[in-house]
């Protein structure tokens, strides 16, 4: 969860607002000339940098106002402390400290240690029920649990790891945005193992998502291909 500054109402938790998209879009002057290709490109096209973005923001329970803000998406650690310092129910509470415990176990698996990751997440994706986790985006916890996997899977642990990463591909359309790299990643956990057929199966399904996927995307792509490629063709033994 983030904390966001209303320049009316001051610091609040995300859960206040409603997130506008990018900020600073001029609509075209003429969009009766503009042909398809361009018109899906101002309606869909956003820029998603690492570091400073200019954003839109409506505090819908609170003043109700719209309003810019830059964000950065790098300060990870400055957004964990101020979780930590949030106030008001317990559950608001506990929600906050599991959010803040998953940025801070992020900040630890950059730095290579996924042991202690590990360890600070799991009060996390261990707690809740289903329900929360199926129908609201700051329970649902994906980002925790496709970390679990990366962290059990680069330590060695792939059969824990597919469990961890399968688990996105069960919950609801918060966690689609992992299905991807989820499905990626177990292919790459079964061919390791030798597992043929399962990780072709995963590889095609990446394929049948990525296809169509944006430019920086298609060298991954290209190499998920070539993978399928060669499992399909090797003789087996």
């Amino acid at each position: 969860m983030l904390l966001i500054r209303c320049p009316y109402c001051g610091e609040r938790p995300e859960l206040e607002f409603t997130y506008g998209g990018q900020a600073h879009l001029a609509r075209p002057l003429r969009p009766a000339e503009l042909d398809d290709e361009q018109w899906a490109e101002y309606l869909y096209i956003r820029s998603n940098p690492r570091g400073l973005h200019a954003e839109r923001w409506r505090h819908a329970r609170g003043c109700g106002r719209f309003f810019n803000a830059l964000r950065d998406t790098t300060t990870q650690r400055q957004q964990a402390e101020a979780l930590e310092r949030l106030t008001g129910t317990p559950q608001a509470r506990a929600l906050a400290a599991g959010l803040a415990r998953g940025l801070r176990a992020r900040l630890l698996a950059t730095q290579g240690r996924a042991d202690e990751a590990l360890r600070l997440l799991e009060p996390t994706v261990r707690g809740g029920g289903y329900e929360p986790k199926l129908f609201s985006p700051f329970m649902s916890q994906a980002p925790e649990r496709y970390l679990v996997g990366e962290l059990l899977d680069s330590l060695g642990r792939g059969d824990e790891a597919r469990v961890w990463l399968g688990s996105v591909l069960r919950f609801g359309i918060y966690d689609r945005a992992y299905a991807g790299p989820a499905q990626l990643r177990i292919a790459r956990i079964f061919e390791r193992a030798g597992a043929r057929d399962s990780a072709a199966a995963y590889y095609q399904r990446v394929l049948e998502l990525w296809d169509r996927s944006d430019p920086e995307l298609q060298p991954l792509v290209d190499d998920v291909r070539a993978a399928l490629s060669r499992l399909t063709a090797e003789p087996r033994r």
